[in-house]
């Protein structure tokens, strides 16, 4: 159990992520939805929104939502694949919601949740985490316990204009 300047520390900033949240809510639920019914339309899946299962705080395991880029029965039965933004299975509509972020505003429920932050690493599947231990696992070993110690934050989507 934290205390003291600890439990100030994170108190003040699961405020500072609650505030946060409800302003960026505000300015981009019309454009969360907008953007699902698109997905809706696109995958012809009347659930734009689906769970990825991500790694967070202490090595704990959280669904972390997003919309749907790639229309379900092209991934069904397939191992998940760790291709990033340019998956070849996504739809033009699915690539342009990755390229500006906008597959991750339902991520906004899981810092309402406490799963997440708005400021933090960004939470990897297990597939990501066994990628990069593979490639180092000195690195691996040393990063991952600053990984694991906070909250996962908010993808920021890198915008190429």
């Amino acid at each position: 159990m934290k205390k003291g300047l600890e439990y100030i520390q994170g108190s003040t900033k699961r405020s500072l992520d609650i505030i946060g949240a409800a302003a960026l809510l505000s300015v981009l639920a019309p454009v969360g939805a907008a953007a699902a019914v698109g997905v809706c339309i696109d995958t012809k899946d009347f659930n734009p929104i689906f769970p990825q299962v991500r790694n967070g705080e202490g090595g704990k395991q959280f669904n972390a939502l997003k919309l749907r880029t790639i229309a379900r029965t092209l991934t069904e039965g397939v191992p998940a694949q760790v291709l990033g933004t340019f998956d070849p299975r996504a739809s033009a509509y699915g690539l342009a919601l990755r390229k500006y972020g906008l597959d991750e505003v339902p991520q906004i429920v899981n810092v309402f949740r406490g799963e997440m932050s708005l400021v933090g690493m960004r939470p990897l599947s297990d597939e990501g985490l066994n990628l990069f231990q593979e490639s180092d696992p000195k690195l691996f070993d040393d990063w991952y316990g600053y990984f694991t110690a906070s909250k996962p934050g908010l993808a920021v989507p890198e915008l190429y204009l």
